[in-house]
C-alpha cells in the first residue's frame, strides 16, 4: 500500500477512535445520572431525559463528520471491513474531513440495534455505589471485573443529516412488586401453559420491562425454553431454571443478525421446541398472523402491541382481517389468553423515593362471558365484564387501576383523574368520599 494511503488509514482509525471515546463517555455519564434517553443531532449539544424531562446537556454541538462516523461505527465494522456489503468505506479528502464512499450511506433511512457498552467493575464503582453481590449478578457477561450496559438504538435521519435516539435499557432485573405492577394478576399470567398474551400501551410505557419481569419470573420459577425475538435485542437473561434463545431479527442497515424477518423467526421458533414465544413487537397483519398461529400451536406467545388499551387492541387486530372479521375473532375467542395495557403515570412526590412513575394497569382475562363476547363480536360489551370480573378473574379496568393506586398512596387525585378513561365518574367517587382535588 502507498505511503499516503496509510497515512491517511492512520488518519481515519485515530479520528474515528476518538469520536468513538467521545460517544462512550457520554453513555457513562447518562449512566452515572441515571438518565433514560440520549438524543445525539447533526449540529447540535447532545440532549438526555432525567426524571421524565428532556434537557441539553453541557458540551461541543456533534459535526456532521462526526456522527456519519458514529453511526458507521454502529452499524457495522465501518472502518476494518470495506468489503461487508453493510460496512463504511471512507476517506480523508484534502480538508481533512471525512467522506462516506458506500452507496448504503445514500439509501439510509433508519435502523434500529442493540448496543452494548462495557465498563470496569472500577469504572463502575465510580459511576453508581454498588456491593460486591450485585456486582456478581452480571459477571456472566463478561467477566467479574466487568458490567455491560446495553442501549437500545434509533438511527435515522431529518433533513438529510443523522440523529441518533438510544434508550438506556436497565441491567437488573427487577419483579412485578419492585415495578409496582399488580403481582396477583401477573403472576396468574406468567404461569399459564398456552395462549396468547398481549402486552400493550403507548410508546415509553414500560411494555418492555413488564415482557421482561414476566420472562424473569418464568426463568425464575418453570423450566422450559424461552425463545426471544426482538428488533433489537434489549434485555439479556441469565439462565436460571429454563433455557433462553435471543434472536435479533435483522434490520435494512444491519451486518448482524439471527432472523430474516418476525414471521419467518416466528414460523422458526416453532421448530425449535419452544415452551413460551416472545416477540418484541407487532407491528403489522403479516407478524400479528404468525404470531396468533403460534399461539393456535399450543405455545405461551408474549408480545407488544402500541395500542392504548384492551379495546383500542381488540379494534387494531380486527382491522388486520377486515374481510374475515368472524373467523379472527373465533379464533381470538379461542387462543387469546390475556391483555395488559399499561400507563405510566406520576408517582406521588410526597410518598414515593425510589421511582418517578408509576404504572397503571388495564387487565382482560378471555374468561368464558370473554369468551361470549369475543366470539359474537361484541367489543363493547367486553369493558363491562373486566369490571365486574375483578375478584373472580383477577381483572381490572384503567379506573379500578388508578382508584387502587391512590388508596395505596402512590398517586394523587388529580392524577388519577386526569389519566381516567372516564373522568367525571372518578372524579364523582372521590367527591362523594370527600376527597379533595385540587383545579
Amino acid at each position: 500500500m502507498p505511503r499516503k494511503e496509510k497515512l491517511q488509514e492512520a488518519e481515519l482509525a485515530h479520528y474515528r477512535n476518538e469520536v468513538i471515546e467521545e460517544f462512550h463517555y457520554l453513555l457513562k455519564e447518562s449512566i452515572k445520572n441515571k438518565v433514560t434517553d440520549i438524543v445525539l443531532a447533526t449540529g447540535k449539544v447532545p440532549y438526555w431525559r432525567s426524571n421524565g424531562k428532556l434537557r441539553q446537556i453541557q458540551g461541543e454541538s456533534w459535526s456532521v463528520e462526526q456522527m456519519k462516523t458514529l453511526v458507521g461505527h454502529l452499524l457495522g465494522d465501518d472502518y476494518v471491513i470495506y468489503n461487508t456489503p453493510r460496512a463504511y468505506k471512507a476517506y480523508l479528502d484534502s480538508q481533512n474531513r471525512t467522506n462516506y464512499l458506500d452507496e448504503e450511506l445514500v439509501n439510509f433511512y433508519s435502523a434500529e440495534l442493540g448496543y452494548d457498552l462495557t465498563v470496569s467493575k472500577a469504572e463502575y464503582c465510580h459511576l453508581e455505589e454498588i456491593d460486591e453481590q450485585t456486582i456478581g449478578m452480571f459477571s456472566y457477561l463478561r467477566s467479574v471485573q466487568e458490567l455491560t450496559y446495553r442501549f437500545r438504538v434509533s438511527a435515522f435521519k431529518e433533513r438529510g443529516q443523522f440523529r441518533l435516539v438510544l434508550r438506556l435499557i436497565p441491567t437488573e432485573m427487577r419483579d412485578f412488586k419492585k415495578l409496582n405492577l399488580p403481582e396477583p394478576q401477573l403472576e396468574q399470567i406468567a404461569n399459564l401453559q398456552r395462549g396468547l398474551v398481549l402486552v400493550t400501551g403507548s410508546t415509553g410505557q414500560g411494555k418492555s420491562t413488564t415482557i421482561s419481569s414476566v420472562l424473569e419470573y418464568i426463568n425464575s420459577n418453570n423450566t422450559g425454553h424461552i425463545i426471544t425475538i426482538e428488533d433489537p435485542i434489549e434485555y439479556i437473561y441469565r439462565e436460571k431454571k429454563s433455557l433462553i434463545t435471543q434472536r435479533e431479527v435483522s434490520g435494512r442497515n444491519r451486518m448482524d443478525s439471527d432472523a430474516l424477518d418476525y414471521p419467518t423467526a416466528i414460523k422458526e421458533a416453532l421448530r425449535q421446541t419452544p415452551d413460551v414465544i416472545m416477540i418484541g413487537e407487532i407491528r403489522d397483519a403479516a407478524t400479528f398472523e404468525a404470531v396468533l398461529t403460534a399461539a393456535e400451536s399450543g405455545h405461551l406467545v408474549i408480545s407488544a402491541m402500541h395500542t392504548a388499551n384492551v379495546s383500542a387492541t381488540l379494534q387494531r387486530i380486527i382491522s388486520y382481517y377486515k374481510e374475515d372479521r368472524t373467523a379472527i375473532l373465533s379464533r381470538l375467542s379461542v387462543s387469546l389468553a390475556a391483555i395488559v395495557s399499561q400507563r405510566l403515570l406520576p408517582a406521588h412526590a410526597n410518598r414515593i423515593y425510589t421511582t418517578q412513575r408509576v404504572p397503571a394497569v388495564e387487565i382482560l382475562v378471555n374468561c368464558p362471558g370473554v369468551k361470549e363476547n369475543l366470539a359474537a363480536g361484541d367489543i363493547p360489551a367486553i369493558q363491562k365484564r373486566m369490571e365486574e370480573g375483578e375478584v373472580p378473574y383477577k381483572m381490572q379496568t384503567f379506573d379500578q387501576a388508578l382508584a387502587r393506586l391512590f388508596e395505596k398512596g402512590l398517586i394523587t387525585p388529580q392524577t388519577a383523574v386526569e389519566f381516567a378513561s372516564s373522568p367525571s365518574e372518578l372524579k364523582a367517587r372521590f367527591m362523594q368520599s370527600d376527597i379533595q382535588l385540587v383545579d
